[in-house]
């Protein structure tokens, strides 16, 4: 990213926060996340004085999250302040057709997305950034509500924190795949990925993980069949909320498929503009277009994805 292009989206980001009111929902993951990646990754396209009114924000204990309305307005005032009384290069355009530009970009302007990649998502519909954003979850795995392996019931989509206790490549038929066991306590509940052996690779007793996803019953006792799961020192987009689950292809994974949209919202939707007149939107109740995409994505809970899918049918 360029000098005025990571000072420019920093700018579109700090107006959506002051237009949602610094309800720290300009960005997915908060504020504090977005400063402090964009300081580690974009360090020199920062000016000086931006930047240390930026890294001052990881020294307040609480950081942005911690802050009320008032001292978040000040502070993002600050900033706007600073960016705005800085030279710049060469002054970048903020037409229409610009901001339109940056969705028709291909989805290998994305970082960490790769032409081996683009062409998986091609196979998904996925040509550019807007058609990325426009991939919408087919559905949610609910991490909010946490149960004991004690309170498990079979035929429902339910989620276990617990300890990995044995991991191991198993046969199911006549394909390999991974069966493991986790202890939350409670109690101790088998899991199994069909088709998945790289899976014990990655589980290893003693990790602590959550694990969500579909209950069922065979021989007699509970097992998680083919969940998702996240080491909880990992966790971030992950888990701690309604997880989006998007279609797959060969070559797809969960886990990256929520880390690239998670990047493409903080890139794109400064450059979403609302194309219904405002009275219509009050009126019929609707979320605004940029609050319509995050929440589609990454939504706060299921009355919010619903008013998003409602917003973008």
């Amino acid at each position: 990213m360029s000098t005025d292009d990571a000072r420019v989206v920093l700018e579109k980001i700090l107006t959506l926060e002051g237009e949602k009111h610094y309800a720290d929902a300009a960005v997915t993951g908060g504020m504090d996340s977005y400063v402090r990646s964009l300081v580690s990754k974009s360090a020199d396209g920062i000016p000086p004085p931006v930047k240390k009114h930026l890294l001052d924000l990881s020294r307040f204990s609480g950081g942005y999250a911690g802050w009320d309305t008032e001292r978040r307005r000040r502070w993002v005032a600050s900033c706007l302040h600073l960016l705005r009384e800085q030279p710049a290069t060469e002054q970048p355009k903020t037409t229409q057709q610009e901001m339109e530009y940056c969705l028709r970009r291909p989805i290998t302007a994305l970082d960490g997305i790769r032409d081996r990649n683009a062409e998986h998502l091609a196979r998904l519909g996925v040509h550019t950034l807007d058609d990325f954003l426009h991939l919408l979850p087919h559905r949610y795995l609910d991490y909010t509500h946490i149960h004991h392996v004690t309170q498990l019931q079979p035929g429902m989509d339910q989620t276990v924190i617990g300890t990995v206790t044995m991991s191991h490549i198993s046969r199911f038929g006549n394909r390999p795949g991974t069966e493991a066991y986790i202890d939350d306590g409670s109690g101790s509940v088998r899991a199994v990925w069909f088709n998945q052996p790289w899976v014990s690779r990655r589980l290893q007793p003693g990790h602590r993980i959550v694990i969500s996803g579909p209950v069922a019953v065979f021989k007699g006792q509970l097992v998680f069949e083919s969940p998702e799961w996240e080491r909880i020192e990992k966790s971030g987009v992950h888990t701690g909320r309604l997880v989006p689950v998007y279609p797959l292809t060969k070559g797809l994974y969960a886990r990256r498929m929520r880390e690239w949209m998670s990047k493409a919202l903080d890139i794109c939707i400064p450059s979403i503009t609302e194309y219904l007149p405002r009275e219509m939107v009050e009126r019929r109740g609707l979320l605004d277009l940029r609050t319509a995409i995050q929440q589609a994505h990454f939504p706060d809970d299921l009355a919010q994805a619903g008013r998003a899918r409602q917003r973008l049918a």
